[in-house]
């Protein structure tokens, strides 16, 4: 029996929280398309994780999400899955946010417009603060200049770090459009996102030429 059938078994077994939790945890360090498919079946909770409460399940989905995003472009037949969860509001938050932070690991800056679309949606119209925080986390590799707007609308997030992230990003971008708005972010009340805003304007500048 290969390790990854071993693991699998183990994972579908599984008596207890931890023995599930590992199984997960060392499918996620195989370049396998098997590991890729059986993480994928307990991300959307079709894996037999019978006997378990409901926050241990979700808390085995969320690890099966990360573990997808540890893997990386192996794993891109998961974007489907984490992006249909990532827009579930129904699904318990971290999850969701998790969800995004993975797609962002998975597809890299490789461009893929469905998930960058589905990152940007997430990030303008998610209730939960930790989701549009990951969303712009997973962003900083996919942005593009059409993503400036969401970008500069994220400026003004309730959340800091939020506000922080849209920054970072908008300065990786050097559109100097975004100028205004991180001169603005200058003021906020955050140490972080002004920070943030001033690495972003000395980016500006260099692209600039100022």
């Amino acid at each position: 029996m290969s390790e990854v059938d071993e693991a699998i078994m183990r994972l579908n077994k599984g008596r207890n929280y931890s023995e599930c939790s590992e199984a997960i945890e060392f499918l996620g360090q195989l370049s396998d398309a098997k590991a890729v498919r059986q993480l994928v079946a307990v991300v959307e909770g079709r894996a037999g994780m019978g006997g378990f409460d409901e926050d241990e399940i979700e808390s085995l989905r969320e690890e099966a999400a990360n573990a997808l995003g540890e893997l990386g472009s192996i794993a891109r037949e998961a974007a489907r899955p984490l992006m249909e969860i990532l827009a579930n509001k129904g699904e318990d938050s971290q999850l969701r946010a998790q969800a995004a932070l993975s797609l962002g690991m998975i597809m890299g800056d490789t461009g893929d417009d469905a998930v960058r679309q589905a990152l940007t949606r997430a990030l303008i119209h998610d209730e939960d603060s930790e989701v549009r925080w990951m969303a712009i986390e997973a962003l900083s590799g996919l942005a593009t200049l059409a993503s400036v707007p969401a970008l500069i609308g994220a400026m003004s997030d309730s959340y800091d770090m939020v506000r922080a992230g849209a920054c970072v990003v908008l300065g990786r971008l050097g559109d100097q459009g975004a100028e205004k708005p991180l001169r603005r972010a200058l003021k906020d009340e955050s140490d972080e996102v002004r920070y943030c805003a001033k690495e972003a304007l000395a980016d500006l500048a260099r692209r600039g030429g100022r």
